[in-house]
């Protein structure tokens, strides 16, 4: 069967159906077919900002048929090369699909924005970026082939997201090809007004995109391991617009009310990166001060009246990241520390995300330096408060084995035991449960409980080891690991003990010979 007829015979088949509807998505979704729903929700706008609570919704999995993704990907690649061009009419899905169908088979392709995350079980990894590349095509193709003279929410959502995938696969410059096709379409070659599309742009062209940051001077060698990480290249050229049009733009938001209602926590996060690349940090304070009343300065008084939660810059994960972030880089970590407090204090509220934390705890272990710092008090004080934050919202901490790890990695340096001992009860409990007992979980785990026994082993707590063994094993199998770790530092410990014995007895009867050797000289004893 050909490429055409098979794959666009898929996609109806997606648009007819209903017989294979999970039944909570049945009781939430009428009988319509999918490509009128579609066409219902992405219909011509007049506002020219996108409404993201909807679209998110609309666009969720609930939304979307549980067919086969997979063998519709597999029927795309069945007769498209992934290279070469693809020109409206070029192939017959084109004179068959419309826009809407093929977004509809792009979003559950890629459910989540620019990852590719969900395409490991269909093809090579090294494929990826070519088959963005095709797909982006041959949308545009169907785009074009339509020549429509507005994109509809839909198609900027979608060329949006596409944009964001080869982002998120080190291709700037095709994100950037992505963007300058939506910029030409509205007719904004600079200025985008429309929310998705300025968060893009602040990403490509404003410096917002912290991960393509120059290495900074301080901890350079520790910052590219953790925080670039290693599919992100160490050299980028990341060139970004002057100051200038980032002032142009940021202003409007501010003051202008065409411009006002697009901002957003999301948004403003970009602002506040944005600041950061161009080392304006004096600004960057400033934003806080004006958006959320917000300061550092003792002398300066916050405003009293906070951002109102239903507001949509009222703060979020998103905003704290950014200044997490954007202060460490800048080599001022405290600041940073400072700032959240004052944002929780404020914004007791706060819906934070677990990556919030782990973007503090990350930090804390790139700036860490034992000279400046020699027991880690600056992350025990944030480790101090997140316990802190959660207890006054009366909820369990969430466990994370990326957040422990950046914890251990401190204590461990620091000899810090009785700290580490601590985290059992106060953070690891959730993981002895069998719903949290993952993997890579109980690997973390492993390594407090082996550091925990070196270090009570090397201080000779046999008892307190055995009762740590006894309180905090897994099962069987890791109580004999735990027990093996502390007979071998156990034994090291004895051996320590007994040189030094030794050592001191050497010592006592060096001093008895001395005193006999001046006795037999003398006759009498000279001391």
């Amino acid at each position: 069967m050909s490429y055409g007829r098979q794959f666009v015979r898929i996609i109806k088949r997606v648009n007819s159906s209903t017989s294979n509807l999970d039944a909570n998505v049945a009781n939430g979704i009428s009988s319509d077919t999918l490509q009128a729903r579609a066409m219902v929700f992405h219909k011509q706008y007049d506002p020219v900002r996108v409404e993201r609570k909807a679209l998110k919704n609309t666009l969720s999995k609930s939304y979307l048929y549980e067919n086969d993704k997979y063998q519709m990907l597999r029927s795309f690649l069945d007769d498209t090369k992934l290279s070469g061009d693809v020109h409206p009419g070029g192939l017959p899905a084109c004179q068959e699909m419309s826009s809407e169908e093929f977004s509809i088979f792009f979003n559950r392709l890629l459910p989540t924005s620019g990852s590719s995350f969900s395409l490991k079980e269909a093809i090579p990894e090294n494929m990826v970026v070519p088959l963005a590349n095709k797909l982006y095509q041959f949308y545009m193709a169907i785009l074009e082939r339509e020549k429509k003279t507005r994109f509809t929410p839909m198609e900027l959502h979608d060329l949006n997201k596409f944009s964001n995938w080869f982002l998120n696969e080190n291709k700037l410059k095709l994100a950037r090809k992505v963007l300058q096709q939506i910029l030409r379409q509205t007719g904004s070659e600079q200025l985008p007004r429309d929310h998705q599309t300025l968060v893009t742009y602040f990403q490509l062209y404003l410096g917002s995109l912290a991960s393509l940051w120059p290495t900074p001077k301080v901890q350079s060698a520790c910052y590219d391991k953790l925080v670039r990480g290693s599919r992100r290249p160490k050299y980028v050229v990341y060139n970004s617009l002057p100051e200038g049009i980032m002032y142009d733009v940021l202003q409007k938001l501010l003051e202008n009310d065409d411009w006002k209602h697009l901002r957003s926590s999301e948004l403003d996060a970009k602002i506040l990166y944005s600041l950061c690349h161009y080392n304006r940090m004096d600004l960057f304070e400033g934003f806080m001060e004006r958006a959320w009343g917000i300061v550092d300065h003792p002398k300066k008084v916050e405003k009293e009246v906070p951002v109102d939660i239903s507001s949509g810059t009222y703060p979020g994960s998103e905003v704290l990241i950014a200044i997490v972030t954007s202060f460490s880089y800048r080599n001022d970590l405290e600041k940073a520390v400072r700032l959240v407090d004052a944002f929780l204090n404020k914004y007791p509220q706060m819906d934070l995300r677990t990556e919030f934390w782990e973007k503090l705890f990350l930090w804390t272990r790139v700036m860490f330096d034992r000279k400046l710092d020699p027991l880690g008090s600056l992350q025990k004080a944030c480790w101090l408060r997140m316990l802190s934050w959660y207890k006054s919202r009366g909820e369990s901490v969430p466990y994370s084995s990326y957040l422990a790890s950046c914890r251990y990695e401190i204590l461990k340096q620091t000899s810090n035991y009785k700290d580490a001992m601590a985290m059992f009860p106060d953070y690891m409990s959730a993981v002895y449960a069998k719903s949290a007992a993952a993997k890579h979980n109980l690997t973390v785990v492993r390594k407090y409980q082996k550091f925990v026994i070196r270090e009570l082993s090397a201080r000779g707590k046999r008892d307190a080891c055995t009762q740590f063994i006894e309180q905090w094993r897994f099962n069987e199998e890791n109580e004999k690991e735990l027990q093996d770790t502390f007979q071998r530092h156990w034994n090291k410990y004895t051996i320590r003990q007994e040189k030094r014995r030794s050592s001191a007895r050497n010592k006592q009867l060096k001093l008895q010979d001395d005193d006999d050797d001046d006795f037999s000289l003398t006759g009498v004893q000279l001391w």
